[in-house]
């Protein structure tokens, strides 16, 4: 036992191990309030502190506290499972900023953005466009196909609303209104004079 030591200093100029073969290996597990300090030593610093061993043979390697403090260089932080991770907080926000590039969310079969249980969705920019879309992909783009709503574009201040497609379909089971402070114009390259038939399909209301 060394527990009658004021301080132990254990030091060697090659390999260490310090092992356990029938019970726990324990570091720090009495009372005392003290730091325990792996590796902090930057005059010469550790080319890798290591936690647990091979994915397959490590059960779990597992961290508590009430603040949990990770911080990284120029190199970063990486993260790699072989498995499902979850990032979950029973209480607060989480808040995943990138302060001088990009912020990239890649999910290789789908990505879901959910707001489950309350509170809604937003998706801004400061000081650019927003887009949607606006890759090379013919895929299609659903809003709203989901459950009764009402879906809002644009609002009175919008400067301009511009729908441009080979085809632009309205279906709606009530009405169709237009209402517009000023001349509302609809230009049919195909028909110069509608029919009178065509005319009672549309009502326009100005001012």
């Amino acid at each position: 036992s060394l527990s009658a030591a004021t301080s132990v200093d254990l030091d060697c100029t090659s390999a260490m191990s310090l092992n356990s073969s029938g019970g726990a290996f324990n570091v720090g597990n009495d009372d005392v309030d003290q730091a325990i300090n792996i590796g902090t030593n930057t005059t010469n610093p550790r080319s890798k502190i290591q936690l647990g061993d091979a994915t397959t043979t490590t059960v779990e390697t597992e961290i508590n506290s009430v603040l949990v403090d990770v911080n990284a260089g120029a190199n970063g932080i990486q993260m790699n499972a072989s498995g499902a991770s979850q990032l979950v907080t029973s209480a607060g926000a989480i808040t995943i900023d990138s302060n001088a590039a990009n912020l990239v969310l890649d999910g290789h079969t789908g990505v879901t953005i959910d707001a489950s249980s309350s509170g809604k969705v937003e998706i801004n920019a400061a000081n650019d466009t927003i887009e949607i879309g606006n890759n090379a992909v013919s895929q299609d783009i659903n809003i709203g196909t989901q459950g009764t709503r009402t879906i809002t574009v644009g609002n009175d201040a919008s400067t301009k609303v511009d729908i441009n497609a080979l085809a632009i379909e309205l279906d709606s089971t009530g009405s169709i209104v237009s209402h517009s402070t000023t001349t509302t114009n609809i230009t049919c390259l195909l028909y110069t004079s509608p029919s009178p038939r065509d005319r009672q399909k549309w009502r326009f209301a100005g001012g």
